[in-house]
């Protein structure tokens, strides 16, 4: 090639060295184009709903399963907060409410976090929200199971509109048990 271009005048030299300097440049740009991750919505590829999560429909009641961490006690485990419902509002000036009902193991007195996070089609984050989950101990012997309703707000955001799923995550909160609190009194 280089004999080629010293066979030349130098005017033509200079024009044949521009254009393959161009087409290198053009052949870079065209690669790394193509290395470059591409976001979800021009990927032509929908991103999968976010891992542990459950369809999000609004005014409806929405089935799902949330177990607070499991506490062994005499080769038992027991969750002390199960969350089995959802219901989703969105108000007229864009504030997401839920309310969460399940039920509550009487095993020891423990407040546990119940974060819910809030996502669009494409997997991302819209919002979160956190309240607190009480439980009571009640025990006669046994622990025993009440009902639970837990309210959420979410907060304003006009995205809420394209909400598609939601998650719940639990926290692990240290609870004693019926032998540990016996011991302390």
């Amino acid at each position: 090639m280089w004999r080629l271009i010293n066979t030349m005048t130098p005017k033509k030299q200079h024009w044949s060295a521009g254009v393959i300097l161009l087409a290198f440049v053009g052949c870079l740009t065209v690669a790394a184009q193509q290395a470059a991750p591409q976001p979800p919505e021009h990927s032509g590829l929908a991103p999968a709903a976010p891992v542990g999560s459950f369809p999000l429909s609004l005014d409806k009641p929405l089935e799902m399963a949330v177990e607070s961490p499991g506490v062994e006690w005499r080769g038992n485990t027991y969750h002390l907060v199960q969350l089995g419902r959802a219901q989703f509002h969105l108000s007229a000036l864009s504030r997401l409410t839920a309310t969460f009902s399940g039920g509550v193991n009487t095993f020891d007195d423990v407040d546990y976090d119940v974060h819910v996070a809030v996502f669009n089609a494409h997997g991302q984050l819209l919002g979160t929200g956190r309240t607190v989950c009480s439980v009571a101990r009640i025990w006669a012997g046994l622990s025993g199971t009440t009902s639970k309703t837990l309210d959420v707000d979410l907060g304003v955001n006009r995205d809420y509109a394209q909400a598609e799923f939601f998650s719940v995550a639990i926290s692990n909160t240290q609870v004693l048990t019926p032998d540990q609190w016996q011991k302390q009194k």
